[in-house]
């Protein structure tokens, strides 16, 4: 059953890598993806409390939570930076129709 779970995971971080390196994001399917990713975290630490030992499971967990942690950061930055423009575009916007 850990072996499933590394599978979906790998599959995910393979997935959440790859979008935020392309040059279009779609912000709403990766916030998805982050979603499941860090909601399947959880069970992954349950399967591998009972199959390894205490250490192991604490670096497994470290590496996926360092994981997730960069991935949020990620999508709070592009959120950010949505907003950024479409608060730019509106105030061109509004100068634009003054005219």
């Amino acid at each position: 059953m850990t072996k499933v779970f590394e599978g979906k995971l790998l599959k995910l971080r393979e997935e959440l890598t790859e979008q935020l390196t392309s040059s279009e994001v779609d912000i709403d399917t990766l916030e998805k993806k982050v979603e499941v990713y860090c909601s399947l975290l959880p069970d992954y630490s349950d399967e591998l409390h009972k199959h390894l030992s205490t250490p192991d499971v604490q670096e497994a967990i470290k590496k996926e939570l360092l994981f997730a942690e960069h991935v949020t950061s990620a999508l709070d930055g592009l959120k950010g930076d949505r907003k950024n423009s479409l608060l730019t575009l509106n105030k061109g916007r509004k100068a634009k129709s003054k005219y």
